[in-house]
Formats: structure tokens, C-alpha cells, sequence
């Protein structure tokens, strides 16, 4: 029997899931199952002495290339070096800023006035900069297979006449290339002119939406304080109607939830009306990312949610006969899936002396925003109040070294980045990482926007165990 370790710490993270016990291998970005007796010798159980079989098993491990305890050396994003000729050839998709004007005032929407990123404004972009940008994302896309164009607002259909002269420019300057265009909205203006364009064109509509009357209507409101609901409906109903096909294919609902709600009530809204059967949902929570009022989550909220997860689960892997499942949820599962898809067939041996923590991306690369003004951002999230948030204008191009600068930042000192477990698996964009301390409320401090990525990873990690026990992915890639 032996009492003490002979190798150096490794660089892993160690869970339990109900009576089972896993490793995730930082180094090799992969998933382990392991006995519970290599389990507590590795969680540094010194209660028990240490029998040579436990030894021999985490030798076994060492010698399949797990249990490294290498650590990132510097952060650096491995694209840095690459982003310069990248912004001359891969750009691929844009969202104009239309305007800054809206016909709502929703509670929370980051031009409410409650954030420090936008405000209301009268603003509109003038044809002349919306053409310029165009011709800025036709002159960088020359490798991209396919181009994107999004539109954005404040209410994007409040400038319909420019959404058709940014197309048509589109058409005629680029007619050998696939286009996809696409908008958020909220879908209160639509009249069949609209619609029809938005079908002749092939539009994918993402539409605000947030469930039951009385819930969407909290904060939905028009600028009179009227609540939208039955508008919205309304038009989702006269889409359907004109074009189902079109309604399937390129129509889906935006949810934002709101954590002081239950959950289950919203979840059975969208299961239970025919209006949203046939199309994808998506959601987020009420962000208070640059927010002076701290967002509280709901006991009921919490828990409802947790169980309803794990309800779907269990339905999706057939154990529930009188459940239908959750469309809501079907989002969620993708994520799962998602976090982990290709990443448990050994590809990697170790992780890389430098390397950056995997939430930022290029910026603008995928989703530029152009403001009104012309200015460009690295997406729609990021606060347009401040200037650390700008990589260029679409008349003097893009700051290449204030971009690699966005790129390259640590959520916390950068050796605490280098040692955490989750760097490879973290979502702190850069919305997150400009956000930090602006605001005087403990969800805008590192340690509480850390502490929650690496909560959220660890019940990815489980529920993705959980689906592979059981078998619901066609090839198993836990060890």
C-alpha cells in the first residue's frame, strides 16, 4: 500500500454524476470515466491508503497521454497573427443599424435606459453609409462561400425603404453570390407589402417573443405603454396564412425570460399552441451585463427550470410515455450536443503553450455590427457607449491593432486564465469581458461571472454523461 502521489498535479477537472465519478483531461479536451478509488486518489483523498491497483490505473491513464499537468503558457489567440489577411478576404456577414429609433419601449432592452450601453435616439443610418458598408463586406468576403446581411434596429422595419435599396444593391453587385438575409424585429409593423417582399427575398425573421399574454406584455410595450402581444400574433398567424412553407423554413421566435417568472407556464405556452409547432425557438435570460439593477432569479424559476431539463432529458431518451417534450428545451439539448461535439476522439494530446480562452472570437469576422454611424463592432451584444467596443468605420476600415488587443484579453489576471480547468470550454465573450466592474452589482464581478461559466460547464459536462450512459448518441466517446 502506498500514501502519497507519484506524479505532478495534473491539470484536470474531477465531477461526480449521481454514483458515477468522471475526469474531465484539460490537456486533452476529453471526457474519463474512472473507478471511484482512482477518483478519490486523484481529488487528493488522503484518508485511505493507496492500493497498487489504483496506482496501476492512473499509470494506464498516464500512459493513454492523460493526467498531464501542462498549463497554458501565454494568452494569445491562435487566429492573432492571421486576422489582418482574414479582414482582407473571410469577411461573411454584416448587420446594419438601421436606426436607433423603436416603436416599443421594452423593459429590458438594452436601449431602455437602464444599461450603460445604448438609449433610444433618433438617429437613422443614411443610404449612403449602409451602400458604403456593403461595398466594404463585398470588397473582404472574396473567400467566403456564402454571404450574410442581417438588419438591426432599434425596429429595423421602420426603414423598409432602406432594407429594399441595401437588397437591391446587394442583387445588382453581387448577383453571383448566395446571399442570406435576415432580421430581428419585432414584428408589429408588418403589412403584407413587407411580407411578401420579405418571401420574395427569402428572409429568415427572427421575432421577439415572449409567451403568455400577461408575461409578454410585462415588458413587450408599445411606446404608449400598450402591450404587443396580441399584434404579434396577429402577424405570426398572417404569415403562416400567405406562405406556410415559408413560415416553417424561415420564421423563428426570439424568447427572452424573465427569472423573477415561473418556467413551466412559458415552456407549456409554446408546447401547447399550433402557432409554434413547426418552428425553431430559442432563449436567453434577461441580461444585466452593463446594468445598474441586479437581476434576482426566482426560487421558482430555478427549480422549475432545473426539473423541466431534466424531464426533457429523460423524454428524449425515451423514459417518458405521457411527456411531450419541450421545444424550449430542444434548444438547451443542442448545446449540450454542441459543447462536446468532436471533442472526445483524442485529436488533441495537449494543450497549447498559447492559446486563448475559447469565448472570444475574431471580431466582427462572423457578425460585425455597423452602427448608424458607420462605426464597427465586433457583434449586435457589445456596448455601442464604449470605445474600447470600436475596431474601425466602414470609410477608414477596420483598427487591426485594437481588434488583436479585443482578442487577446483575460477575463482575470492572466495566470488565473492559464490555470482554470474550464479555458477551453469558457463562453465569456467580449460583451462579458467589457462589462466586468462598469457597474456597481456583484454579477458584473469577475469572481461571480468566472464562478458561474465554470457552474454552467460542469452541468453541461453531466448532462452530456448522462445522454451517453444511455446511449443516446449513436457512437459513445466516453472512455
Amino acid at each position: 500500500m502506498h500514501s502519497e502521489k507519484p506524479f505532478p498535479q495534473p491539470f484536470i477537472h474531477l465531477y461526480k454524476m449521481f454514483s458515477e465519478f468522471y475526469m474531465y483531461d484539460v490537456n486533452t479536451d476529453r471526457i474519463i470515466k474512472l473507478p471511484e478509488n482512482v477518483f478519490n486518489y486523484l481529488s487528493g483523498d488522503n484518508n485511505h491508503p493507496i492500493s497498487e491497483s489504483t496506482l496501476r490505473y492512473v499509470r494506464m491513464l498516464k500512459d493513454d497521454g492523460l493526467l498531464k499537468s501542462k498549463t497554458i503558457k501565454e494568452i494569445l489567440h491562435p487566429a492573432t497573427d492571421l486576422l489582418a489577411s482574414y479582414y482582407e478576404t473571410k469577411l461573411r456577414r454584416i448587420t446594419l443599424q438601421l436606426t436607433q429609433q423603436c416603436n416599443m419601449r421594452c423593459g429590458y432592452c438594452i436601449y431602455s435606459g437602464n444599461y450603460e450601453q445604448r438609449e433610444h435616439g433618433q438617429k437613422k443610418m443614411e443610404l449612403k453609409t449602409a451602400l458604403t458598408a456593403l461595398e466594404y463586406l463585398l470588397r473582404h468576403s472574396s473567400e467566403a462561400e456564402s454571404l450574410q446581411l442581417g438588419f438591426y434596429g432599434g425596429e429595423p422595419l421602420l426603414e423598409y425603404e432602406l432594407i429594399k435599396k441595401c437588397v437591391e444593391y446587394m442583387e445588382d453587385n453581387a448577383a453571383n453570390r448566395v446571399i442570406t438575409y435576415h432580421m430581428t424585429t419585432n414584428l408589429t409593423i408588418l403589412n403584407e407589402d413587407i411580407l411578401h417582399f420579405c418571401i420574395q427575398k427569402n428572409f429568415e425573421i427572427l421575432v421577439s417573443f415572449d409567451g403568455p399574454q400577461y408575461i409578454h406584455d410585462k415588458h413587450r410595450k408599445f411606446v404608449n405603454g400598450v402591450g404587443s402581444f396580441e399584434t404579434v400574433i396577429r402577424n405570426l398567424n398572417q404569415i403562416k396564412k400567405i406562405n406556410a412553407n415559408y413560415y416553417k423554413k424561415n420564421v423563428s421566435i426570439n424568447i427572452v425570460l424573465d427569472p423573477t417568472n415561473g418556467f413551466v407556464e412559458i415552456d407549456r405556452y409554446f408546447n401547447k399552441n399550433a402557432i409554434f409547432k413547426d418552428i425553431s425557438i430559442m432563449y436567453s435570460v434577461i441580461q444585466d451585463d452593463y446594468s445598474n439593477n441586479k437581476l434576482e432569479y426566482a426560487d421558482k424559476f430555478r427549480t422549475e427550470y432545473k426539473y423541466a431539463i431534466f424531464k426533457h432529458i429523460l423524454y428524449k431518451l425515451d423514459w417518458l410515455r405521457d411527456y411531450e417534450g419541450s421545444k424550449l428545451l430542444e434548444f438547451h439539448l443542442q448545446t449540450i450536443v454542441n459543447s462536446r461535439e468532436g471533442k472526445e476522439l483524442g485529436t488533441r494530446t495537449e494543450i497549447p503553450d498559447a492559446m486563448q480562452h475559447s469565448g472570444i472570437c475574431p471580431p466582427g469576422l462572423s457578425r460585425m455590427l455597423i452602427s448608424v454611424d458607420g462605426n464597427m463592432y465586433p457583434c449586435e451584444r457589445v456596448s455601442e457607449l464604449s470605445e474600447n467596443s470600436i475596431i474601425g468605420n466602414v470609410y477608414s476600415g477596420i483598427d487591426i491593432k485594437k481588434a488583436q488587443g479585443l482578442m487577446n484579453l483575460e477575463i482575470k489576471k492572466p495566470e488565473d486564465c492559464k490555470t482554470c480547468w474550464a479555458c477551453t470550454c469558457c463562453t465569456a465573450c467580449l460583451v462579458v469581458l467589457d462589462s466586468i466592474d462598469k457597474v456597481d452589482h456583484p454579477n458584473n464581478k469577475v469572481e461571480s461571472i468566472c464562478a458561474s461559466i465554470r457552474a454552467s460547464t460542469d452541468d453541461i459536462f453531466k448532462d452530456y454523461c448522462f445522454l451517453e450512459k444511455h446511449d443516446y448518441f449513436s457512437k459513445s466517446h466516453i472512455v
